[in-house]
């Protein structure tokens, strides 16, 4: 009987090891997928994106009708080109929610089959602090582009003045 235990034991570890790597193996394809479809795109660049929002929110209204369909046909291409950047800004926020997941997921399955309370707490304290980290990393660079375009926004429109 013991013989038995240990037989059916072992299959139901070798039936979650299976499935744990057929997870991972599908994730991880998801972000090969998803990564080239927000890389492929060279064109996309945060610094440009970001002066596009930029110039959104401070363009003047045109009263001259010329003027007013010239600025139109400019703004939609700009509009077009900062919302397929946000769904590039999208994609990417996704890609790293996504990776975050799949980390928690094999952590988790590797804690489930170690079983002790040690190794859950352990990994609970190591997931918090990875989030946390990638957090921070993601706000930096976000701040950095942000006084970045703001000071060559400023930088242009002085040059504009003058």
């Amino acid at each position: 009987m013991p013989q038995g235990a240990t037989t059916v034991r072992h299959g139901i570890g070798q039936a979650a090891k299976a499935l744990s790597r057929y997870r991972v193996a599908n994730v991880a394809r998801l972000v090969q997928v998803m990564g080239f479809q927000v890389f492929k795109n060279s064109h996309f660049n945060y610094i440009s994106w970001l002066r596009c929002c930029f110039q959104k929110l401070l363009s003047p209204k045109s009263s001259s009708s010329s003027s007013s369909r010239s600025s139109s046909n400019s703004s939609s291409r700009s509009n077009s080109s900062c919302i397929s950047s946000s769904i590039l800004v999208v994609e990417v926020v996704v890609i790293v929610v996504v990776i975050v997941f799949a980390v928690v997921v094999a952590i988790v399955l590797v804690a489930a089959l170690v079983g002790t309370l040690v190794v859950v707490v352990v990994v609970v304290v190591v997931v918090v602090v990875v989030v946390v980290v990638v957090v921070i990393i993601i706000v930096t660079i976000v701040v950095v582009v942000v006084v970045v375009v703001a000071v060559v926004f400023v930088l242009d429109i002085v040059v504009l003045v003058t």
